[in-house]
């Protein structure tokens, strides 16, 4: 019985893994034709995303993208009491960090740009049902902080949750957070 259950499971990680590949090899299977791929957008999905909360894959993919580690005393700032690891890169739109916790959540910091431009970029490339795949979406308000929760799902059972918070303060140094966690 449990050697059937992980096959399924590996069956179920194989089946997503190469449809995440091919939707970010293609050119938007999932996004809308017209809507043209944020460089966030791209990070979260090539490094949270396609690493399933694995830290080398994390690492890996960072580095690929050109992100560099930072030094332990900065990505403290960003990791707060958890542990794990950061990484910082500087664009034309903008710093990221990525943050690696040891619980396997991978986060995307994003300190310019319009939250509802990101935002709407990133619903774009969540799961059609054409591909066996839903989605349910949460949303919380906390004072100045809004945080959507984008559960996908397959045959009811949750696979895993996309966050996305961002804060209607004026001029504040962080406009959202993109987070990825394994179910």
């Amino acid at each position: 019985m449990i050697k059937r259950v992980l096959i399924m499971k590996f069956s179920e990680f194989k089946i997503f893994s190469f449809i995440l590949a091919t939707t970010l090899n293609c050119s938007c299977i999932y996004a809308n034709e017209t809507v043209k791929s944020l460089y966030s957008t791209k990070a979260f999905l090539n490094i949270c995303v396609s690493s399933r909360g694995n830290p080398e894959l994390i690492n890996k993919q960072a580095k690929n993208m050109g992100f560099i580690q930072m030094p332990n005393e900065y990505a403290a700032h960003f990791l707060k009491d958890y542990n794990g690891h950061a990484w910082m890169i500087s664009s034309s739109e903008g710093k990221f960090v990525i943050t690696q916790l040891d619980n396997g959540v991978c986060s995307l910091f994003i300190n310019k740009g319009s939250s509802t431009e990101i935002q709407k970029n990133l619903e774009s490339w969540l799961p059609p049902e054409s591909t066996g795949l839903t989605y349910k979406k949460e949303v919380y308000k906390d004072k100045n902080l809004t945080t959507t929760n984008y559960i996908i799902s397959k045959n009811g059972k949750a696979l895993e949750t996309w966050i996305y918070t961002s804060s209607s303060e004026k001029n504040d140094s962080l406009v959202a957070v993109i987070s990825h966690q394994m179910n």
